[in-house]
C-alpha cells in the first residue's frame, strides 16, 4: 500500500490509483457490468479512492452516508453493535463488494458499521452519480433491485435461523452460508476462502465465543471440518447438511452465493 497520504495516524489515507485501475474495479462490480467504458471512466473520475488499514472503520453506524463504498481490494466486516459492546455481524465482504447500497441510495445514516479486517482499498462513488446511473440505465436499476433483494433475503435467513435453531444449528448454518459465499472446491470437500477468527464466527452466529469454540471442537472430532490458519475446511459436507436438516429446509441459502457457479451445498 504505497502512496498513502495524510490521516495515516487514524488508519485512513488516500491512494492515487490510476484511472485504468479504478475503471477495472468498477467493471468488476456486478452493479456496473455492461456499462460503456466511457461511463465507467466518468464514474471513476468522480470517485475518491482510499486505503483503510486493518482494524479501522470505513464508516460507523449512524454516520451520514454520502455515497456508495465499493471494496476494491481487501476484506471488511459489516455489523451492528449494542450498548453493552456485543456485535452482530451482518456480512463479510471481499473484492468488488458493495458496502451498504441501501444507505447510499436513500441518503440516510449508515445502519451498520464497516471495519477493515486487513489493509483495504475502497472507492467512494458520490450519491448523485449513483442516482444518475439509476435514472439513465435500466440495467443498473435492475441490478440495484437484485442487490437489495439479495441483501434483504440474506438478513431474513440469518434472523430466522437465529430464532429457530439451537446454538449448534446456528453455527453450522453460518458455516454452510459462508461455503455458498466463499466456498472453493478441494479434494473431498469445500474450503471457505475467507480468514475468520472464532470471535468473527461467534458474532456472525450471534452466540458466545465459548460456545463457538466448543461447537467447532465437536465438529472437528466428528471429522466434519478442519480449522487451520483461521480458515475452515468442510471435509464432510453431507454430515453438516444432515445435522441441520438442509433437505427439509425451505430457506434458500443460495442467495449467499457470489458467483453464477457456486459451491453446491
Amino acid at each position: 500500500f504505497v502512496g498513502m497520504t495524510n490521516n495515516q495516524d487514524s488508519g485512513r489515507g488516500h491512494l492515487a490509483l490510476t484511472r485504468g485501475e479504478n475503471v477495472a474495479v468498477l467493471g468488476g462490480c456486478n452493479l456496473f457490468t455492461g456499462l460503456p467504458s466511457r461511463e465507467l471512466e466518468r464514474i471513476a473520475a468522480a470517485s475518491s479512492t482510499s486505503i483503510v488499514r486493518g482494524g479501522t472503520d470505513v464508516f460507523r453506524e449512524g454516520d451520514p452516508s454520502t455515497g456508495l463504498w465499493v471494496l476494491a481490494h481487501g476484506r471488511t466486516k459489516l455489523y451492528h453493535s449494542s450498548a453493552d459492546g456485543r456485535s452482530q455481524i451482518v456480512n463479510f465482504a471481499m473484492d468488488n463488494s458493495l458496502l451498504e447500497l441501501g444507505s447510499a441510495l436513500d441518503g440516510r445514516a449508515h445502519s451498520m458499521t464497516a471495519t477493515a479486517l486487513e489493509n483495504s482499498v475502497l472507492l467512494l462513488i458520490p450519491r448523485r452519480i449513483l442516482l444518475d446511473l439509476n435514472r439513465r440505465y435500466d440495467t443498473v436499476v435492475q441490478r440495484t433491485i437484485d442487490e437489495l433483494c439479495s441483501d434483504l433475503r440474506q438478513r431474513d435467513i440469518v434472523s430466522t435461523i437465529a430464532a429457530l435453531k439451537d446454538a449448534r444449528g446456528t453455527v453450522v448454518c453460518a458455516i454452510l452460508q459462508l461455503a455458498w459465499q466463499y466456498g472453493e472446491p478441494m479434494a473431498g470437500g469445500v474450503r471457505i476462502g475467507y480468514q475468520l477468527s472464532r470471535q468473527d464466527l461467534a458474532d456472525r452466529a450471534g452466540i458466545r465465543i465459548e460456545t463457538v469454540i466448543r461447537i467447532l471442537s465437536d465438529l472437528r472430532h466428528e471429522n466434519a471440518i478442519i480449522t487451520k490458519n483461521h480458515m475452515i475446511e468442510i471435509t464432510d459436507l453431507g454430515a453438516l447438511q444432515r445435522s441441520v436438516a438442509c433437505h427439509e429446509c425451505l430457506l434458500d441459502c443460495s442467495v449467499f452465493a457470489r458467483s453464477k457457479n457456486p459451491i453446491r451445498t
